[in-house]
């Protein structure tokens, strides 16, 4: 990353391999459950007006006249930051035959960026209560999706730090709660607190850009070096919930910690092929058993989520079959813990995430990606150094980490006729 006199920390990754030109700022504050609600709606204010283009017709005509364009403002938790991120996709001007299409691009995001349509202090009030009520009709629409919210229970039960404990959109009790006033102070929060990153994937040169970029206004000029955003808990009591509800099947989910798992060096790797042979993979242990040899539930995954460091079980199931998933997760997972998986399996498993790496050197958001993940944590491989390291990864090794697999919450979800 190169800091400009501005204050935006700016990453070119030029290269001929893509038609487009993928372009993503980034705004990186402490996660905290107070302020992320008003950075999430202030998102979806921001994806859908500016004072140049007030409402979502007027901008999307302007995106048909870049091309296509797609444009994307959103919220997301990575560990124990908050990320508010604005993303533009635009085809290679070369490809467009159009030279002047970089600068007409990066002068239309720098309007979204730095000029909201904020009038005398705040968001016309028609602006802010129809964003305000689309977001909480939004964000209570995906509690009709049973998954979600029992996944949602499970985050109450796992995550000993209260803000962890809610979506990062919020609850519906705190969007009910946002005001014009404090959105717009989120806004101006994040423009001087905020430290901010500009990746950039395509054809153009870090001198095109750093000319385009040059004129931006200052940001993050009250900003703190961005702490470490890995998040660890220790080990605490395991914790039980069950719902009861109207529907065609149960659901049952499992949150399990490591104990002394760190991010930052390889063996996050060693992590990614447990999971991945544990239930990632329709190869997986649990896969292979639980739905296709004893046909006991209709879907057995796993989930990994890596900078936190804790991984979830999801099954869908019959009601009267979960007494009998639940022994036979922790069977399969007694397998991993014994090495009784074969060596055909475990080499499957790894040419699975050889080949997943391998498909997502095609794509600009991974090389961004990867980018923005080291410039956060300071930690990063290429991808034939990760390629190297899992392929290094022993079934001994394996087993190994899976003896450090704590059970820490469990929830089920009973279907009543």
């Amino acid at each position: 990353m190169k800091k400009l006199a501005n204050g935006i920390n700016l990453n070119v990754l030029t290269t001929d391999k893509f038609q487009s030109v993928k372009i993503v700022a980034e705004f990186y504050a402490p996660f905290e459950k107070g302020t992320a609600v008003n950075r999430a709606l202030l998102a979806q204010i921001l994806e859908d007006s500016s004072a140049f283009f007030p409402n979502r017709q007027l901008l999307t005509k302007k995106l048909n006249t870049l091309y296509g364009a797609h444009f994307s403002v959103s919220t997301s938790r990575f560990g124990r930051l908050s990320k508010l991120r604005f993303a533009l996709k635009i085809p290679s001007p070369q490809a467009a035959g159009d030279q002047q299409l970089l600068a007409k691009s990066f002068n239309f995001l720098s309007g979204q960026i730095f000029n909201p349509l904020i009038v005398d202090g705040l968001f016309p009030e028609h602006l802010f209560e129809n964003e305000k009520q689309n977001f909480l009709s939004e964000f209570l629409a995906n509690f009709d999706n049973k998954s979600y919210k029992l996944h949602d229970l499970i985050l109450k039960k796992y995550f000993v730090n209260p803000d962890f404990r809610i979506q990062p959109e919020g609850s519906p009790l705190s969007i009910r709660q946002l005001t014009n006033e404090t959105v717009v102070s989120a806004y101006h929060a994040m423009l001087a607190n905020d430290e901010m990153s500009l990746e950039v994937a395509g054809l153009p040169s870090e001198l095109e850009v750093e000319k385009l970029v040059a004129s931006w206004p200052n940001v993050s000029q009250n900003s703190r070096p961005i702490p470490n955003p890995v998040y660890t808990q220790a080990v605490k009591p395991d914790q039980f919930a069950e719902l009861h509800e109207k529907g065609d099947q149960a659901l049952l989910e499992r949150a399990y910690n490591f104990l002394d798992y760190d991010y930052l060096t390889q063996q996050r790797y060693t992590a990614m092929v447990f999971s991945r042979l544990f239930g990632g993979s329709s190869q997986s242990l649990l896969f292979l058993n639980i739905r296709e040899k004893l046909h006991l539930a209709y879907y057995a995954n796993s989930t990994f989520f890596a900078v936190d460091g804790w991984m979830t079980v999801q099954a869908g199931l019959d009601k009267d079959n979960v007494e009998l998933v639940k022994n036979e997760i922790d069977l399969q997972l007694e397998r991993v813990k014994k090495q009784d998986f074969s060596n055909d399996l475990f080499t499957t498993i790894k040419e699975e995430l050889v080949a997943a790496i391998q498909a997502g050197e095609d794509y600009e958001e991974t090389a961004i990606e990867k980018s923005i993940n080291a410039f956060l944590t300071g930690y990063a491989l290429s991808s034939s150094q990760i390629i190297a390291v899992i392929q290094s990864v022993t079934p001994q090794q394996v087993a190994d980490f899976a003896k450090k697999s704590v059970k820490q919450a469990e929830a089920v979800l009973i279907n009543e006729d």
